[in-house]
């Protein structure tokens, strides 16, 4: 040991902290993962309740509960690359998940992606499937040709 101190390894604020806006996707995306297991958890646990009161015929009503949509709320777009629709099936998910936490969801096929309507929705996540070597799917090989 000669007494001099190692810089090269890994330090706070290092690289994951320096792009704010992969780290607030990352942040954003686990809270939605959050939230939609949260949510499966209550569907879950859900159960019809009987009313009291039956029908003409001897039967008798159920009841499920129900969450409200919420009128205003955050704006997110879930963009999907998916070759065999997991990635959209997913997307679908999280969008339900999100809904009654005042999230206002709009999936989008990357197929369909406007550059210039990104920049009106504050948070984009995005759910992508891949084949072969890492390729991107057939319905986002535009947004990939975009981002380079």
């Amino acid at each position: 040991m000669d007494g001099n101190i190692d810089s090269s390894g890994p330090t706070v604020g290092g690289p994951l902290f320096e792009n704010e806006a992969v780290f607030a996707s990352v942040a954003l995306f686990s809270s939605l993962m959050i939230a939609y297991v949260a949510y499966k958890t209550v569907r879950a646990r859900s159960v019809e309740t009987e009313i009291s009161s039956p029908k003409e015929n001897g039967d008798t009503v159920k009841q499920q509960d129900v969450v409200e949509e919420p009128e205003a709320g955050v704006k997110v777009s879930l963009y999907f690359g998916s070759q065999t629709g997991t990635a959209e099936g997913f997307a679908k998910d999280i969008a339900k998940a999100i809904k009654p936490f005042g999230y206002l969801p709009k999936v989008v096929d990357l197929e369909d992606f406007v550059p210039e309507e990104m920049s009106t929705v504050p948070y984009a996540v995005f759910l992508m499937a891949t084949y072969g070597e890492g390729d991107p799917t057939d319905n986002a090989i535009d947004f990939f040709s975009w981002l380079n």
